[in-house]
């Protein structure tokens, strides 16, 4: 059995490899790494003191993370794999969307819980959808964050 794994980690991108600690990069070493990459969640929230404060994300740049999970998904598909698992754990950018602590925008994607769980419900495009009809009885797997983290 083969799989992929999608997820993006958000508000905790950049950590030191495993094998250094798993720590926060500060800016100066996201700077020194040249990654073009950038840190970014639900609100402009620090995931804990360690990590610095990610760029909130627009209704524009979200659009364009799910598309790019869906494009994944249908690559992922077209080569034949068996699972394709939709990691929304250990607080990378879906499971800030689901936290009230994480998202505190006040558009479709907070407030309420609805809004919180937009994203993980897959309301506006479903990576999970494109395997309706599995290939080689492919299925998709979703990791959802801790319930209690939902808040009310």
């Amino acid at each position: 059995m083969m799989g992929v794994h999608l997820a993006h980690s958000g508000r905790k991108a950049f950590s030191q490899p495993l094998w250094r600690g798993d720590q926060a990069m500060t800016p100066a070493e996201i700077d020194a790494a040249s990654i073009d990459w950038r840190r970014v969640g639900p609100s402009a929230i620090s995931a804990s003191s360690e990590w610095s404060t990610p760029e909130e994300l627009s209704i524009e740049e979200i659009a364009k993370i799910r598309q790019q999970h869906v494009d994944t998904a249908r690559r992922a598909n077209a080569a034949g794999m068996d699972v394709v698992e939709l990691h929304y754990g250990h607080g990378y950018l879906v499971a800030s969307f689901l936290s009230p602590i994480g998202n505190t925008r006040d558009d479709v994607y907070g407030t309420a819980r609805a809004g919180r769980m937009r994203i993980a419900r897959g309301e506006d495009a479903r990576p999970a959808q494109l395997l309706a009809e599995p290939h080689r009885g492919q299925r998709a797997i979703r990791h959802f964050a801790c319930p209690r983290a939902l808040g009310s």
